[in-house]
């Protein structure tokens, strides 16, 4: 989660040598609970400024003739879509210039999940045998897409759903997305303040999974384990408003881009240390979510010894990181992944510095459930929560294929 209401820009970089990404990582694993496939993608632009990770949805793999579809296809033709029109991306426009063109990109992202995955919202009755309403059956995706601009003297972030992007300054990491979640929503209908809204967020993502404060009160853990979501592409033929963010940029610094899995299984103070390792730092996220994830997420009253985290996630998990610097330095770039050869089609503390942020309006429609929120577990372990627990690390492991789902080239067309 991410507030945005009082920030500003402070951070620079002035604009000499052209600037790019000299280094990524890349790690992504499906989740425990369907270890066969991972409904996630990742994207990576050949010419190293833009990058995106994509969370696909649709778990209930709606089945047709040619097999089932779900997130995995959604989050892949999304991926496909980024590369087919912005692998080329070079960074040189100007802010607005930048915003311009993604924008077409979304919507086409859009328009052919809902086309190609959701028959145009025209699911044959064959498909359908329980009669399930549109939105049950419907795949889509969230996604965070980032492409340098200026330069790359700032970088232009869009959003949709809750798919997180940060950058890790010197200063600190710094969240420059805000989740299309229950919380945004509330605060645009006037259902809780921006002070207040700003105070939850902050709670939430301080919160360690163990040690529930006074702070922790019932109205914010409804937030925190509400995963409801709005914004998502593909779910219908509107193409929902896009969140952009902006952010000024200095060599040095790490762009991060990961999915609900990677980084609901810790607390952002967890979050900066593993992304200031040196090496392999994608993977690392990906390990501790990995580890973290198959954890019970409340106590048993039984047995007070057995780990558990409230942050505790089953869900696919993948993290990009890729580092800001001058085109001089790639050459010179050691370890990860030169940015220019990562791309889909390869398996894979100081207070910071403020950035801006444009507020989006009101969507028509309702929140998007994505999964449901265990309000009254939560209240029944809260009770039962006495001292912390620690949480073994080891090596990382890499990550799996990027993007494994594809939809036959023969599945039958809308009707």
């Amino acid at each position: 989660m991410c507030h945005l209401a009082e920030m500003s820009i402070r951070a620079t970089m002035e604009i000499g040598s052209p600037v790019r990404w000299i280094q990524s990582w890349v790690a992504t694993a499906p989740s425990p609970t369907h270890p066969e496939r991972n409904e996630d993608s990742l994207w990576v632009a050949a010419g190293g400024r833009a990058a995106a990770v994509i969370d696909g949805m649709g778990g209930y793999r709606r089945e047709t003739a040619q097999g089932a579809i779900g997130g995995e296809h959604a989050s892949a033709l999304a991926a496909r879509v980024l590369a087919e029109h912005l692998d080329g991306w070079d960074g040189s426009a100007t802010l607005q210039e930048t915003k311009a063109a993604l924008r077409p990109v979304i919507e086409e992202v859009n328009r052919r999940i809902w086309e190609e995955l959701n028959w145009g919202g025209n699911i044959p009755a064959e498909e359908n045998a329980e009669g399930k309403p549109l939105d049950q059956l419907s795949v889509g995706a969230a996604m965070t897409v980032v492409a340098l601009c200026d330069g790359g003297s700032r970088a232009v972030a869009g959003q949709h759903g809750d798919t997180h992007g940060y950058v890790l300054k010197e200063a600190g990491l710094i969240q420059i997305t805000e989740d299309q979640d229950l919380l945004l929503w509330d605060r645009m209908q006037g259902r809780i303040s921006e002070e207040d809204a700003a105070r939850v967020s902050q709670i939430i993502d301080q919160f360690d999974g163990l040690n529930v404060s006074d702070e922790m009160d019932q109205r914010v853990m409804r937030y925190f384990f509400d995963r409801n979501i709005f914004g998502a592409l593909g779910v219908a033929g509107q193409c929902p408003e896009t969140g952009w963010s902006v952010i000024k940029l200095d060599a040095g610094d790490r762009l991060v881009l990961l999915s609900d899995g990677a980084y609901s299984n810790m607390n952002i103070s967890e979050l900066a240390s593993l992304l200031a390792f040196p090496d392999d730092p994608a993977d690392v996220v990906v390990d501790l979510a990995k580890q973290r994830g198959v954890l019970p997420r409340f106590p048993d009253v039984n047995n007070l010894a057995q780990p558990f985290n409230m942050r505790a996630t089953q869900d696919d998990m993948t993290a990009v990181i890729v580092v800001v610097g001058e085109e001089a330095e790639v050459a010179n770039a050691e370890g990860g992944t030169p940015a220019a050869e990562a791309s889909i089609e390869q398996p894979p503390e100081a207070e910071p510095q403020p950035y801006a942020s444009e507020a989006i309006a009101a969507p028509d429609g309702q929140v998007s459930e994505a999964i449901a929120a265990p309000e009254s577990e939560a209240s029944e372990a809260i009770a039962a929560l006495d001292g912390q627990v620690s949480q073994p690390l080891d090596g990382p492991e890499p990550g799996t294929t990027v993007g494994d789902g594809v939809l036959p080239s023969d599945a039958p067309p809308p009707q």
